[in-house]
């Protein structure tokens, strides 16, 4: 059976935390990088995310990024609101949440996912613009799984 991805390159690695401040130290100390700057994933007018197939106008979260040679490591520090951040950070605590892949054709994706077993757990367009995200959850490998597109 093939991938329901094309390029398997990992293009990020998430973490959740709860001091998005705190963590960007950390992250930069162990990495031996400047401390990125936070950034927030935008309103919902622009976001357009839904969470388990209905509208999350409340979900948000605030972000930094390392801008690795190989890859990219994120830092997500979600909102009080129901998400796929927030749930896993109440569920499993601060550490590993994704890994990520850019894609071309979320939608031929999305249907490949699910056909592997993932279940379409959140999505959205960059609160910035320019593409969307997709979070799936599951399969045999019982990770989440983001898809992103750019435009």
């Amino acid at each position: 059976m093939p991938s329901p991805i094309d390029d398997l390159k990992v293009t990020q690695v998430g973490f959740v935390c709860r001091d998005i401040e705190t963590s960007k130290q950390e992250f930069a100390r162990f990495l031996g990088q400047p401390v990125p700057q936070t950034v927030h994933s935008g309103e919902f007018a622009a976001t357009r995310t839904q969470y388990l197939g209905q509208d999350a106008p409340l979900a948000a979260c605030l972000m930094a990024f390392f801008n690795l040679p190989n890859t990219q490591f994120e830092l997500i520090q979600p909102n009080e609101a129901h998400s796929v951040w927030r749930d896993d950070l109440d569920s499993k605590g601060e550490g590993f949440h994704h890994v990520a892949y850019v894609v071309k054709g979320m939608a031929e994706h999305t249907r490949r996912m699910q056909e592997a077993g993932f279940e379409l757990v959140q999505k959205g367009e960059y609160g910035s613009g320019g593409g969307r995200y997709a979070y799936f959850k599951g399969g045999l490998l019982g990770m989440t799984v983001e898809l992103l597109e750019n435009d």
